[in-house]
Formats: structure tokens, sequence, C-alpha cells
């Protein structure tokens, strides 16, 4: 029984908690604020992009010897106007025409040379042929003599045969007549003369025997001459073609000799076109780091040359690099300065270290910037109709943006609503916002103290602004 009464009081003094909760909240819901009133209102934007840049010249020529030497003198002073085309400098040229004069000359002096050796080979050349005609000659006799040789082996071999012939049928009739003679067939004087035609035979068989010997040695040793002879003609004509070799030889040295000066003349001649300094570009002088007399390096610059063109460049992230293009108008600023400029190079390719874009941008007007100097460049890209509120009418809960917008309730009275938005861009004291659109009437002031449905009081005769 007593708990049931402690539940009931507990229970009445939450009720008049709440009661009196209710009573407070309705106390502050009629609680209103006086605010100013602002149209949200819409207008072209023009979307640009802004970038810091620098100015350069369009074109910066730093102009220097491509060989070491003493300057001769130096024909610009700094400010001094030049055309492309110009003599601004020259070297010292009289060590570099000696140069020039020893190359004619060593060329001059080896191809008289080479004229001489073509001489000398020419007269090698014909008694060459000379000596081959006589070699061919004396191979044409050993030819002959050998032919010769062979018809003597011939003679004498028929000759021989017949005699050999005539030889064993003697012997063979001079046994039998003998074998007769023994017995007494056949008396003296037949054997006799038997005797006689046998000897007659083997005399004249020896006979041709040690003539066809004699003969044959004697056509063998002309033979052993003749070729003797010929391999010494050989001999001599190895001499020759070495004398020749040897001609080719000078005359290739010479040839060599003729190449090397004629490089060094073509290398010489160069270095004296190269001796005078032209400038490339239009311009005025901005520098002139090496005077006359000095001695220089070869690259090393010696005057300096600004061409007339100014430019501007910038560097470009890339997601912004297919926004641009060639011809694009853009706004530089610096200090009180201010002119247009467009877009009149885009690379192809960004910096390796930055991953930059480099873009060129050419002012309307040339020398207006310090070179070197920051300028601040804003590009137009295009133009969107955009919505604006104040600055002051938005408020910013746990990163998101608001405005309260005025509306009327049930019974006619002005009260706020929260409207989530997202600002874009910033123009003056307006910024440009999404998410309500144009007409809607906000709150421009005191938005901080302002909550979700309280009511309003418009300040009595404060127009809604626009």
């Amino acid at each position: 029984m007593k708990l049931k009464l402690k539940n009931i009081l507990s229970v009445s003094f939450c009720l008049i908690l709440l009661l009196s909760g209710c009573k407070e909240h309705e106390t502050k819901n009629e609680e209103t604020t006086t605010v100013i009133p602002f149209t949200a209102f819409s207008k072209d934007y023009e979307n640009s992009v802004s970038y810091s840049g620098y100015a350069a010249a369009d074109e910066l020529k730093r102009f220097s010897f491509e060989l070491s030497g003493k300057i001769n003198k130096v024909l610009v002073e700094k400010g001094d106007i030049v055309k492309s085309g110009q003599i601004i400098a020259t070297l010292d040229t009289q060590s570099i025409q000696m140069a020039v004069d020893k190359a004619k000359q060593d060329i001059s002096l080896a191809k008289n040379k080479i004229s001489q050796i073509d001489v000398s080979i020419n007269e090698i050349n014909i008694g060459l042929e000379a000596e081959n005609l006589t070699l061919q000659k004396a191979q044409t006799g050993i030819d002959a003599e050998k032919i010769s040789l062979d018809k003597i082996r011939e003679t004498y071999n028929s000759s021989i045969n017949k005699l050999q012939l005539q030889y064993d049928n003697a012997k063979e009739n001079l046994q039998n007549t003998e074998s007769l003679y023994s017995r007494g067939v056949c008396d003296k004087n037949t054997y006799d003369s038997v005797k006689l035609a046998y000897d007659t035979v083997s005399e004249e068989l020896e006979n041709a025997k040690q003539s066809m010997e004699k003969d044959l040695s004697l056509q063998e040793k002309k033979i052993e001459n003749l070729e003797q002879d010929y391999s010494l003609q050989e001999t001599k004509i190895k001499d020759i073609e070495n004398k020749l070799e040897q001609a080719n030889v000078q005359k290739q040295a010479a040839q060599i000799s003729v190449n090397q000066a004629q490089i060094a003349l073509e290398q010489n001649t160069k270095y004296l076109s190269d001796s005078s300094l032209k400038s490339t570009i239009n311009g005025y002088v901005v520098e002139t780091p090496m005077k006359s007399g000095e001695v220089t390096s070869a690259g090393t610059p010696v005057v300096v040359v600004k061409s007339g063109n100014e430019v501007v460049n910038v560097s470009v992230p890339t997601e912004d690099y297919s926004k641009l293009a060639v011809g694009m108008e853009t706004k530089l600023t610096q200090d009180n300065k201010e002119i247009y400029g467009k877009i009149t190079s885009i690379d192809l390719y960004p910096d390796e270290t930055t991953r930059t874009y480099n873009v060129k941008i050419t002012p309307s007007e040339n020398n207006v910037f310090a070179l070197g100097s920051l300028v601040n460049v804003m590009i137009s890209l295009d133009k969107e109709n955009s919505v604006f509120v104040p600055i002051s009418s938005i408020i910013n809960v746990n990163g998101i943006d608001y405005v309260y917008c005025i509306i009327k309730n049930a019974n006619g009275e002005n009260t706020v609503v929260s409207k989530e938005i997202k600002i874009s861009h910033t123009d003056g004291e307006n910024v440009c916002v999404d998410g309500i659109d144009s007409g809607t009437v906000i709150v421009k002031n005191e938005v901080k103290n302002l909550r979700e449905n309280q009511k309003v009081t418009v300040k009595e005769g404060e127009p809604i602004e626009k």
C-alpha cells in the first residue's frame, strides 16, 4: 500500500515537470527576434581560375662563342638595340688564320707529292707492262724449245729404231755366217763382207745414240738457260711490283695528309666564321658579361640579349590543364597595374619535378612588369548563372553551411527554417551558393541567435534587399 502511494507521487511529480517544460518551451517559441530580410538573387558569373605567375622575356638569349680565345672586340653595350644577324662581338683570329694558311699549304704540298707519285706509278706501270711482255715472250721461247726437244727426241728415236733393227739383223746374219765359216761352208770373203756390214751398222747405231744424247743435252741446256732467264725476269717483275706497291702506299699516305689538312682547313674556316658572334633575335642588350681583350671559354656568355616581347609564365596543375586553350583571355595584375593578355602557348608535357604544365601568356602591352617579378593571373573560363546571398547570412554548424529562410506559418506569422547550402565561390560581400533558388527570402543578420521554427519580426521600414 505504501509502495503504490510512492509510485503515484513519483508519476505526479514527473507530470508536473513535463507540464512545466512544455509551458517554458511554449514561452520560448513565443520569443521573437527582429531580422533584416534579403532576397537571394541570380546573375551571370564569370567562371575563372587564378594563379601566380612571373614575368619573363619572351626570349632571353645568352650569346657565346663556340670556341675559346681572346675577345677582339665587344661591339655593343648595355641598352643597345640589336637586330637578327648583327655582329655583336669578335674573337682575335690571328692564330686561327695562321692555322688556315698552314692547312692550305699542307694540302698543296701533299697534292704535289701525289702528282709526283702518280707520274712514278705511271712509269712503273709502263715498265711493268713491258717486263710482263718480255716474260710472256720468254715463256713462249721456252715452250718452243721444249717442242724442239720433243721433235729431236722423236727424230732420233725413229732413226735409232731403224738402225737398231738393221743392227739386230746384221748381228744375226754375222752369227749365222760365223757358224758356217767355222764349218767351212762359206769362204772368208763372205764372212768379211758380213762382218763389215755388221761393224758399219753397229758404228752407225752408236753414233746415232751419241748424237741424240748430245743434241738432247744441248737442247735441254738451252731450255734450262731460258728457264733461268724466265726466273730472273719474274724476280725483276716482282721487284717492279714491290716498287709499285710502295708507291701506292706513299700515295695513300699523301692522300691521308690531304684529308687531314682538309679537315683542319674546314675546321679552322668554321672557327673563322664562328669568331664573329651574331645575334639571332631582334631586341636590346641586357648585359655584356665579357669585355674586349678578355679570354673567353667556349659556351661562356659574352652578350645577353632580350627580345622586345614580354611574357608571363604560369604553372598549371593537371586538373586545370584541360580547361585551358591557346587564345583564352586573361587578366594580369600587379600592385596598381592591370592589363589584359592572351594564352599563346601551353606545354604538351608536364614538368618532371612539379608535374605542372607551363602556360605562356603574352600581355597586350610590352615591358609592363619587371623581369622575374610576380604577377597575379586570372584566366576566364566561361559564364554561368548563379544564386548569390550575403556572407553574413550564412551559419556553419558542424562543418555544414546553412541559411535561415523566412516563411509564413499557418497563423500567418513570420518564422525561420534552416536550409543547407553549398558555397562555390565569393564575389565581394556576396557568395555563390547551391541549395536555394533565386527569390528566396532569407535572414541577413543575427543568424547565430536564431533557432529552427523561431518566430521573427521583419524589421519595419527595411525593404527586402536585393
